[in-house]
């Protein structure tokens, strides 16, 4: 789940903060926890937890300030661990209406490269954009989020990690926001990550 705003400042040298090895992670089917029933999702959501804690590490050892806890979510769900990174208000990963990644979002993407880097799972990623609407018919925000999915794309393969573990690019556009209540909330501009279960 989405931590509370002081995470990434309590984060800072705190020894409650479990080291996790990246290289040590095993997802899916190579797990050796149990991969049916309600044992299997009880497995999963520790997973996610073990590869959240992993990238607030590294977060924390890039030293990134503006970007925290509060813009990770990583969750289990029926076809893997979902890694979300999220805008919130007065951080946003991109300029409104650009697919140019901010340098603290990009060292934010970085980090969690340098964590899947170490996972063997195909990968899909997935570009979500407020309701905010183009006045153009030609580039909508269709295109936008396929140009911000694939954005991250380029950081993530920066990392070293191989091109043939990305299985496909998505753009959801506005279809799906995190906040149905509230179209042009900053936590429905976001970039997913999904760990696909073996």
């Amino acid at each position: 789940e989405t931590s509370s705003a002081t995470d990434h400042q309590k984060n800072a040298g705190d020894p409650t903060i479990a080291p996790v090895n990246p290289s040590e992670l095993r997802l899916g089917g190579s797990s050796p926890v149990a991969t049916d029933g309600a044992d299997a999702q009880t497995a999963r959501a520790a997973q996610a937890g073990q590869v959240r804690q992993a990238i607030l590490q590294k977060i924390q050892r890039a030293g990134i300030r503006d970007m925290t806890g509060e813009n990770l979510n990583v969750v289990a769900t029926p076809e893997g661990i979902l890694i979300q990174v999220i805008d919130t208000p007065g951080i946003a990963m991109f300029e409104i209406g650009s697919s140019r990644l901010q340098p603290e979002a990009m060292n934010f993407l970085a980090a969690i490269g340098d964590v899947i880097r170490a996972l063997d799972n195909d990968l899909v990623i997935f570009g979500h954009t407020d309701a905010r609407r183009f006045a153009s018919t030609v580039y909508t925000n269709w295109e936008l989020a396929a140009d911000r999915a694939n954005a991250a794309r380029r950081v993530l393969l920066n990392t070293g990690l191989t091109e043939k573990r990305i299985a496909e690019v998505v753009s959801r556009a506005d279809q799906t926001p995190r906040n149905p209540a509230d179209g042009f909330a900053p936590e429905n501009r976001r970039i997913e990550i999904l760990l696909r279960g073996k």
